[in-house]
């Protein structure tokens, strides 16, 4: 069998100016297809256990490109479910909004209407670690209300397990 092995691959012409090529050196995923609850606020996150991803960069130059998909609901609320990404155990600064009317900074919220208390949550966050050492991304549970109620994922608000799956992928992008 053969093999073709290259450190990367440029158009005849260049790249444009100001352009490093940003190849994908490698990807790492994680699914839970089981479901999971905390009691949650605003202000109260709870670590999703079987939610996280690590990956070792090749080079301190190397972005990481984060994206999670996760499926929410809330039990006997109007509340809005959300998920707050960390890294190596402490929130990303970057990866949040600004406080809003309910008091909430987090990454990614589902916006309800109607009762609708649950859905999926997706977004996408190019991070630069500047590490060459295993580096962990989690997502945190959350939602905007001031008190604890409990939410979920993978399963709708009446608490049965219906079979809903989320995931974190990462993936290293060259600098």
């Amino acid at each position: 069998m053969s093999q073709l092995k290259v450190n990367s691959i440029v158009p005849s012409g260049g790249l444009p100016a100001g352009a490093s090529g940003g190849g994908i050196i490698q990807v790492v995923q994680t699914v839970k297809q089981n479901s999971f609850s905390a009691n949650v606020s605003n202000s109260t996150f709870a670590a999703i256990t079987d939610l996280s991803a690590s990956i070792t960069p090749s080079s301190t130059n190397s972005k990481i490109l984060v994206q999670f998909s996760v499926s929410t609901s809330m039990q006997g609320t109007n509340g809005a479910p959300a998920i707050v990404l960390y890294k190596n155990g402490s929130a990303i600064s970057g990866a949040l909004g600004t406080s809003g009317a309910a008091n909430l900074t987090a990454s990614a919220c589902f916006v309800y209407s109607n009762n609708l208390v649950g859905g999926t949550i997706s977004m996408s966050y190019l991070d630069s670690p500047a590490t060459t050492s295993s580096t962990s991304y989690q997502c945190y549970l959350a939602n905007d209300q001031s008190s604890t109620y409990a939410t979920a994922i993978n399963r709708s608000d009446s608490g049965s397990n219906e079979g809903y799956i989320s995931t974190i992928t990462l993936m290293e992008i060259t600098g």
